[in-house]
């Protein structure tokens, strides 16, 4: 095939790409993300071949001083040629990496997308196209085995994002890229950063890429194929979870609890995707690695109050029958006075009032005779060596080991509305009452104690 020919047909394919995968339709406005080195000005010629009229974003990511302003310089002369409109937009990765802790590299990733999606919404255009490529996808896959990934993770970048992110170039090798701007004459910049083994990413793509192409020449088109054979297989997977998070998940104003005694009963490839689905609705998965999401799995098997760290505070923990993955819940301690009224405390609303009848608990209330309630008597949270004796128990025991035997979570704990007169506990509202405050045939004065909750959560 000529050369001619061979640019004729990447051409054709580029334009198959955009349609058959759904990434534009004809006339459809498009940003085109360059940065001015081979890949980008490649995608932006191949665009303008299709028909297409792109809007060009570069964002400058001020890391490199005057080499980053001539890539600036050269995007925006590109364009003025070309007759199409150009935004250059800075960033201060330098700073944002230092105010996160984050890598050059992860800052840099984070500030581009911000730059773009933010233009996206300005310019009213719903694709972004970038010019991620076959070498691109494999150096991403190695990187993710590298550090611990499951099968979302191998699947790599996908052509097509629900957010609008398009990767036209993904079915095209780098050198097919070069090839291209050679024969088409299209001139491009070099990054010098690509040549610094600093980034992780040009170790894998300096080094161990060349060294894995000594077994298989066709590495990186490989490990390309692999990964569209995972994402399909991911696909089928994480829907089949996904209708699963339906049933088994409960949501919190702190987080996500999980019935642990089904997630058990699942196929552990169905159940790390549960977990994975809601440690990403807590707290997202950035950083969040397949070990991570093994330990968390682990909990399944752990007693009781057993939890271990995720990222940004949150955590999982196992809770008697439920997985909780969230952060941990605030203790509201408080304490008022036993008397007949409404009486806020923090997120509760607690009500004293005289009952006609004994009638049988509704939700977090108790029954107690008043006239047993000696003074000084107080509605609080509960308090270190609290002890009771409860109804139909042959004794007085510790409050917490009362709490242990019902198997009520740590956390939901410390959200009890007690009755109490110094540390005997008279009545645990909603569960229980005492043998000394306990109502009876003799007695005359009765009290109900209701407690409405509001917006509460249940954490660990």
């Amino acid at each position: 095939m000529g050369l001619n020919s061979s640019a004729h047909a990447m051409e054709q394919k580029f334009r198959e790409t955009l349609f058959k995968q759904g990434m534009l339709l004809p006339d459809e406005r498009v940003i085109a993300a360059v940065s001015g080195g081979a890949d980008s000005v490649c995608m932006l010629h191949l665009l303008l071949e299709a028909g297409f009229s792109p809007s060009v974003i570069h964002v400058q990511h001020m890391i490199r001083g005057a080499e980053a302003e001539r890539d600036a310089r050269f995007v925006s002369a590109l364009c003025r040629r070309l007759g199409l409109e150009c935004g250059i937009i800075y960033k201060d990765v330098p700073a944002l990496a230092e105010l996160k802790g984050l890598s050059i590299e992860e800052a840099a990733r984070t500030l581009r997308y911000e730059a773009l999606f933010e233009s996206a919404q300005k310019l009213n255009i719903k694709k972004i196209a970038v010019a991620h490529n076959i070498n691109d996808q494999a150096e991403t896959i190695l990187l993710r085995l590298i550090r611990g990934s499951g099968l979302a993770g191998l699947a790599g970048m996908q052509p097509v994002r629900p957010d609008g992110i398009i990767r036209p170039l993904m079915g095209f090798t780098r050198a097919e890229i070069e090839q291209y701007c050679s024969i088409k004459g299209l001139d491009y910049i070099q990054d010098s950063t690509n040549f610094s083994e600093d980034y992780s990413r040009n170790y894998v793509r300096g080094q161990l890429i060349p060294l894995m192409e000594r077994l298989n020449p066709a590495l990186c088109r490989v490990l390309a194929g692999s990964a569209r054979i995972m994402a399909e297989d991911e696909a089928y997977l994480s829907g089949q979870a996904a209708a699963d998070y339906k049933k088994l998940a409960e949501r919190t104003e702190t987080g996500v609890i999980l019935d642990a005694e089904e997630l058990k009963k699942t196929a552990r490839p169905i159940a790390a995707r549960i977990v994975r689905f809601a440690v990403e609705e807590v707290c997202g998965l950035k950083d969040i690695t397949a070990l991570h999401i093994e330990s968390v799995l682990g909990l399944l098997e752990a007693q009781t109050g057993k939890w271990l760290p995720l990222k940004r505070g949150a955590r999982a923990c196992r809770n008697y029958a439920q997985l909780f993955i969230g952060f941990p819940q605030k203790t509201e301690e408080f304490c008022l006075p036993f008397a007949l009224g409404e009486f806020d405390a923090g997120a509760r609303r607690i009500t004293v009032s005289m009952a006609e009848r004994l009638n049988a608990r509704a939700g977090e209330e108790e029954y107690v005779d008043f006239s047993k309630v000696p003074d000084g008597s107080v509605l609080r949270s509960r308090r270190p060596g609290d002890r009771i004796f409860p109804l139909g128990a042959p004794g007085e025991k510790k409050l917490k080991d009362y709490l242990i035997d019902k198997k009520v979570p740590r956390a939901q704990r410390d959200k009890l509305v007690l009755l109490a007169c110094g540390g005997e506990v008279l009545a645990v509202l909603g569960m229980t009452v005492s043998v000394r405050a306990c109502v009876d045939e003799n007695t005359k004065n009765i009290a109900v104690i209701k407690v409405e909750v509001n917006n509460a959560g249940k954490g660990c």
